[in-house]
């Protein structure tokens, strides 16, 4: 069991928070939506809704942190995130080598360390653990690890999600968050997705995410060990900055 999150799972697949204005995980009021569901569950409105602060957000005026081109995905060098070993990880190892996870190896270099911040940002959360709202109070727990499928499925599904304009963890082909962990090749038993659009920086996402009650009770969730993190810009998407996390575990 982990932590009773099987109990609060409704706070997950339920919730879209939608930035029109100024908010506390919003400094800039920018504006951005920030969606999470559990794979294998429906996910709700998580293609958006109006909130009090009116309708869906535009994605702002944001600077980028990836490069301004309509094309998502990034170089096509081999060396990514300075390891040399071309997913961009900054430790040894790679993406799963199948047809679904090759073509995200090689992931813009900016991007990458954009990915690795919020991966960062979080474990420190996680390493003092805290309160959850109305979820309740979470002890500290174990860094997340870095995990190549996870990452392939990130990834996969920031780059669609900025290519194609839209956002929701249903893509334009009607597969969810749990055919895009499967067809990367995870073998964990549980995973659970979270995506987010609007915001270039990704300590402004991660502190949203941890800001939200059902949010923050997954990413401090001791059952959950591994993680992958994909960031992915396009300059033609209505929010031109796209974020997927999903965590894998027990």
């Amino acid at each position: 069991m982990r932590n009773g999150i099987n109990q609060r799972r409704i706070a997950l697949v339920t919730a879209v928070l939608l930035f029109g204005c100024s908010e506390p995980g919003d400094p800039d009021g920018d504006g951005g939506v920030l969606a999470g569901t559990e794979t294998g569950e429906v996910g709700g409105d998580d293609d958006g809704e109006a909130d009090e602060h009116g309708p869906e957000a535009d994605g702002g005026e944001t600077e980028t942190t990836g490069p301004d081109e309509d094309e998502v995905g990034g170089d096509d060098e081999d060396e990514v995130g300075g390891d040399g070993d071309g997913d961009g990880d900054g430790a040894d190892g790679g993406l799963p080598n199948n047809p679904y996870c090759q073509p995200v190896a090689a992931w813009d270099p900016t991007w990458v360390s954009s990915a690795l911040a919020m991966i960062e940002q979080i474990n420190a959360a996680r390493a003092l653990g805290g309160s959850c709202g109305e979820l309740g109070e979470f002890p500290a727990a174990d860094p997340l690890v870095w995990e190549p499928a996870l990452t392939c499925a990130a990834r996969v599904h920031s780059q669609d999600m900025a290519v194609n304009n839209f956002f929701s963890q249903t893509n334009l082909e009607g597969k969810d968050a749990s055919w895009r962990v499967e067809q990367a090749g995870y073998v964990g038993a549980n995973s659970l997705e979270i995506i987010g659009a609007g915001y270039a920086d990704p300590l402004v996402v991660a502190g949203g995410w941890l800001g939200h009650d059902g949010f923050c009770a997954a990413l401090l969730d001791g059952g959950f060990v591994e993680v992958g993190v994909g960031y992915a810009f396009g300059a033609n998407a209505a929010h031109g900055h796209y974020w997927t996390l999903v965590l894998g575990g027990e």
